[in-house]
């Protein structure tokens, strides 16, 4: 099969189209934590009591978050050949190409040379920063307007607002062969295994800048320069709002004492930054949606390059069946010894000796029937010690009226009799009392 992680191309975010909306939507603040194509493997050395899921609640800390960032099952899929006859629930693809992303966020943006954006939606006005180092690391710096500003539509006017500090992290992109499970039902990811190094993503800062001024654009239906997409439509507006009026609200929560609002404003950069890298690569357009595509010869010739270029075929899909390994440690592996053999001895060491009582009492052996034990195998006697006769048992059995039943049974004694030896027994039993 061929999908992956293909090289980033800024110029793919113009073919997304109408199709923009229905991917990002307001669910983009938990792109980085979808468990449809995001695998969080931040050490537990970095996950301490100033980071919530990777990021710092304080603008004075920071912490680090990694993630691997997977093709959805549904570009898996659109790769499979139609079965009705496998009942596995699992679809495995092995040396499957997927981002590696790490960011550090509250990163001292004043020290970079970084090239900024602004984006609005009406009175809404945000900028995006971003800049390149030498050894490939990405910083990025989400300004928003403050509330004050927006409600008296100042922001295009009071430039101030763009030098203050925002929200900033830095991302090192790289590619990782990895081999993922997903299942079948809901497309979830559950296994992976990293099969090679990281091997840096080499990618352009200024080019994700201009991507986000595609994704993000409020002002036109479509880009300079740009045709609109035979098959997807003209670039739209409405996901660029959502995100105008998101950095809105999050102001109004910086404006307050809710420690929770640095947290969203990187949230928010980061996952911005991962959509932009996920879904602006060649070949993930080509892969699920040209197959489906009539073959116009048209159609074809236009999408044989950038977001629709044929990656190379170097991936394995097979499905597969879930099993489940159970890892101990030795202490407990030695503890579960321990309690099971001791209270394995107990049980045995008390239906040994059970048994051997039994067998030394000799009583009758009772069968499934309680009543007919009662006739059979019990000896009944009254106080004087006289045996009450079978018939006469009989009739307590048709005695109705409680009081009478208890005064009659009250001063019987019932014994089980016991079992008659056979001749094997009775000679050993004679040489004993010789």
């Amino acid at each position: 099969m061929a999908f992956g992680m293909e090289p980033f191309n800024g110029s793919v975010a113009s073919q997304l189209g109408v199709m923009k909306d229905m991917f990002f939507n307001f669910g983009y603040v938990s792109f980085l934590a979808d468990p449809l194509h995001a695998i969080d493997i931040t050490p537990d050395i970095a996950r301490h009591g100033g980071c919530a899921n990777g990021m710092a609640l304080r603008p004075d800390q920071s912490c680090l978050h990694k993630v691997l960032i997977t093709q959805e099952y549904q570009n898996v899929n659109a790769n499979l050949p139609l079965s009705r006859d496998s009942d596995s629930q699992v679809v495995l693809s092995t040396d499957q190409q997927v981002y590696l992303l790490e960011f550090s966020d509250n990163i001292n943006a004043s020290s970079y040379d970084l090239e900024c954006k602004d984006f609005n939606s009406g009175p809404a006005f945000y900028s995006l920063c971003m800049g390149g180092m030498k050894d490939g690391t990405i910083n990025a710096v989400m300004i928003p307007c403050p509330a004050n500003l927006v409600a008296n539509k100042q922001c295009a006017n009071d430039t101030s607002w763009r030098s203050t500090r925002g929200f900033s992290t830095s991302l090192r992109a790289s590619y990782v062969h990895t081999t993922v499970a997903y299942q079948r039902l809901d497309g979830r990811v559950l296994w992976h295994e990293v099969q090679s190094n990281p091997q840096p993503a080499n990618i352009n800062p200024p080019d994700i800048l201009s991507a986000l001024g595609v994704i993000l654009d409020t002002n036109s239906t479509t880009t300079e320069g740009v045709a609109s997409n035979p098959i997807l439509g003209s670039p739209t507006n409405f996901f660029g709002r959502l995100i105008a009026g998101h950095t809105y609200r999050i102001s109004k929560l910086s404006l307050s004492t809710n420690i929770e609002a640095h947290w969203k404003g990187t949230n928010a950069i980061q996952n911005l930054l991962g959509i932009t890298l996920f879904y602006c690569q060649n070949g993930v357009l080509s892969q699920t949606i040209l197959p489906f595509v009539s073959n116009s010869t048209d159609i074809t010739n236009f999408y044989t390059r950038g977001a629709f270029e044929q990656p190379e075929q170097s991936s394995l899909v097979s499905f597969a069946d879930t099993r489940y390994k159970l890892k101990v440690g030795r202490g407990t592996l030695y503890a579960y010894i321990v309690l099971s053999g001791v209270t394995l001895l107990v049980c045995i060491t008390a239906l040994v000796i059970g048994s051997l009582l039994e067998l030394a009492k000799f009583d009758a052996e009772p069968t499934l029937y309680p009543c007919l034990d009662f006739y059979t195998q019990c000896r009944v006697e009254d106080t004087n010690g006289k045996i009450i006769p079978a018939y006469r048992r009989i009739e307590l059995a048709w005695i109705y009226d409680g009081r009478q039943m208890f005064k009659e049974i009250e001063a019987l004694r019932v014994t089980r009799r016991k079992r008659q030896a056979r001749p094997l027994e009775l000679e050993v039993n004679r040489a004993i009392d010789g």
